[in-house]
């Protein structure tokens, strides 16, 4: 049995001629086009029918209905994610407006492109279907190759390399016009041998005060070893005085606070890479090179809703704390932790139910405790430890349990 290992990689494009410019840019107007009609259709029609009717439906609807001149790939690719779209926004209850589309920054591509090569040059290249224009009679509707080339560093190199090797397939991929420079966001898929038995079990506990506390054990229940917490106060920092410049500012200036939020949210994105990459640094170099491990963490999937409802019902009122609740993305972090962890360890990361995990003295299994702040205090036993870690060690044994 074998684990698929699914990564998106970021490789900016070298700055494209004028006239290929003008083809991605005209690519993308037709993209957004293709969408928001799709959009407006799907919004007419009863909501049973946006998982009824298959992708197939709505790209037939674009060929027959919609006038374009997008590649067939990219013009499914459009309508697909508008389908997307809309059966998550039914699943999470959402009502009122609907989805949204609103930037002309993207076009989509599917698996059989693009491609790659090396020039004679030495430079990694991308080849890439865009619209057909006037030559749409002339290239049967597939569109018109455009090589770019890519500016890339190691990092992508490795996984271009390994796609050169026949290492790695791509999927989709989406070309994206980020301000300054064009990104090609590709990706890649890697079959990985699963481990079945691993020697030893990580538990992380995710939370405010200290992002994530790492401890170990291993098959049998035993402690191994646990890592000092990483602490979140370059976050907490962050954020503090981005609120004060929002403060600062008029209300009506929506553009500004745009800025502020974009900010914040590519600080988030960087520090989320960083500290998952941390841990699974943390955890090869205490481990060794050739041990097998699997992360567990806490199942934290509705835990911004709990707080909002415990706050709507006057059952909790501190206000920084929900906050920093609502403003931590542990989907994104858990995403990020995910890949990294199945790229190493080739194996899954799991999740377990988190009640008491903090409460819970990891020696004896005792609830007669106390915790003050990051300190934890067993009156059972005389245990005395961080209650983080103490918590990432229970994660780690109701995995066993």
């Amino acid at each position: 049995m074998s684990n698929t290992l699914i990564k998106t990689i970021k490789m900016p494009l070298r700055k494209p001629t004028n006239r290929k410019e003008e083809r991605i840019r005209q690519c993308m107007k037709e993209t957004l086009d293709v969408q928001q009609k799709v959009s407006d259709f799907m919004w007419s029609v009863p909501k049973y029918r946006w998982e009824k009717a298959t992708d197939s439906v709505w790209f037939r609807l674009v060929r027959s209905n919609i006038d374009h001149n997008l590649p067939a790939h990219s013009a499914y690719q459009a309508s697909y994610k508008v389908r997307e779209s809309f059966l998550s926004h039914r699943s999470n209850g959402y009502e009122g407006e609907r989805p949204k589309f609103m930037k002309e920054d993207h076009i989509y591509f599917d698996h059989s492109q693009p491609r790659f090569d090396i020039s004679p040059s030495g430079n990694y290249t991308t080849r890439l279907t865009l619209n057909t224009n006037a030559n749409k009679d002339k290239c049967s509707g597939w569109g018109t190759t455009e090589w770019f080339v890519l500016n890339i560093g190691e990092y992508q190199k490795d996984f271009l390399d390994d796609y050169f090797n026949d290492k790695n397939d791509i999927g989709c991929a989406k070309l994206i016009d980020k301000g300054k420079r064009y990104e090609l966001h590709q990706v890649f898929k890697k079959e990985l041998e699963e481990v079945k038995k691993p020697e030893y079990i990580v538990g992380v506990d995710l939370g405010r005060n200290n992002v994530a506390s790492v401890a170990v054990i291993d098959r049998d229940g035993s402690k191994v070893t646990a890592f000092p917490p990483i602490k979140g106060r370059e976050l907490e920092e962050h954020r503090n005085t981005l609120n004060r410049i929002r403060k600062s500012r008029q209300q009506k200036d929506n553009d500004y606070h745009k800025r502020i939020s974009s900010n914040e949210e590519e600080f988030v994105n960087q520090k989320n890479h960083e500290y998952s990459k941390q841990i699974v640094d943390d955890i090869r170099d205490r481990l060794g090179e050739y041990a097998t491990y699997k992360v567990i963490l806490e199942d934290l999937t509705n835990i911004k809703k709990n707080v909002t409802e415990k706050h709507q019902q006057g059952k909790y009122r501190n206000r920084k704390e929900i906050r920093l609740v609502n403003s931590w993305p542990y989907a994104d972090f858990k995403d990020k932790l995910k890949y990294k962890v199945l790229e190493d360890a080739h194996i899954e990361i799991e999740t377990v139910d988190p009640a008491y995990t903090s409460q819970t003295c990891s020696d004896c299994g005792s609830r007669d405790t106390v915790r003050n702040s990051t300190r934890f205090k067993c009156n059972e036993c005389g245990y005395e430890g961080n209650a983080d870690v103490n918590a990432g060690f229970n994660i780690a044994k109701r995995y066993l349990e």
